[in-house]
C-alpha cells in the first residue's frame, strides 16, 4: 500500500514539473496563433468593409465644340406598328441637308402622312452620308461625315390616336453626335431622343 501511494506521489511531481516547464510556452503559442488570426481577418476583410471601399467617379464630358455646322441628308423616314409592317412616310423637310445646328429652338418638319391608328414601337431614318458634311468654326469647307450605318433607328412606344394628329419631336443632339477620329475624320454617332407633344385634332 505504502508503495503505491509512493509510485502515485512520483506521478503528480511528474505531471507538476511537466506543467511548469511547459504551461508558458504553450500560452505563448496560443497568443500568437490569435494574433495571427486578428491579423489575416484584417488583411483579408470583407470586401464590404467601409475600411477596404474606394471612390469612385464617372464623369462624362460634352462633344466637340468646335463645329458651326452639321448638315445631314434624310432620304426615308418610316414607323413600325406594334401588330403590323414599317409604314413609309415622305419627307418633307425643306432644306435637305438641313443644318442642325440651326435647328436649336426650332421644330421642323422633318416627314409626315397617313398611317393607321394604334401603338408604334421605333422610328427608323435613312441618311445619305455622301451629302452630308460637317464645317468647323471659321471654316466654309465641308468636311466628309462617316456614319456606321445609313440607318438610325429611334426606339420607344408611341401612339397614334384616330381621327387626329399625333406630333413627334426627334431631337437630335448634333455635337453629342459627332466623334472626332484620330486621323482627323468626322464620324456621326446620332444621338436622339424622341419627345411625344401629343395629338391635336385634324383640321
Amino acid at each position: 500500500m505504502t508503495e503505491m501511494t509512493s509510485q502515485s506521489e512520483r506521478k503528480t511531481a511528474i505531471l507538476g514539473t511537466f506543467a511548469q516547464d511547459f504551461w508558458w510556452p504553450c500560452l505563448l503559442a496560443s497568443l500568437l496563433l490569435v494574433f495571427a488570426s486578428f491579423l489575416f481577418a484584417s488583411c483579408s476583410g470583407s470586401p464590404n468593409s467601409p475600411s477596404q471601399n474606394g471612390n469612385l467617379r464617372l464623369m462624362l464630358t460634352d462633344a466637340p465644340g468646335d463645329v458651326a455646322h452639321v448638315n445631314i441628308f434624310f432620304t426615308e423616314a418610316e414607323v413600325k406598328r406594334v401588330d403590323g409592317p414599317p409604314q413609309k412616310l415622305p419627307i418633307t423637310l425643306t432644306p435637305n441637308p438641313v443644318d442642325l445646328i440651326g435647328l436649336a429652338n426650332v421644330d421642323a418638319a422633318l416627314a409626315g402622312g397617313a398611317v393607321p391608328a394604334g401603338d408604334y414601337e421605333w422610328i427608323r431614318l435613312n441618311i445619305d452620308a455622301s451629302k452630308s458634311n460637317v464645317v468647323l468654326e471659321g471654316s466654309t469647307v465641308g468636311l466628309p461625315l462617316k456614319t456606321p450605318s445609313s440607318e438610325v433607328k429611334i426606339l420607344g412606344g408611341f401612339a397614334v390616336a384616330t381621327g387626329g394628329v399625333t406630333t413627334l419631336t426627334l431631337d437630335f443632339d448634333a455635337k453629342a453626335s459627332l466623334v472626332k477620329e484620330g486621323n482627323g475624320q468626322w464620324l456621326l454617332k446620332p444621338v436622339i431622343i424622341m419627345k411625344n407633344k401629343g395629338t391635336t385634332p385634324q383640321s
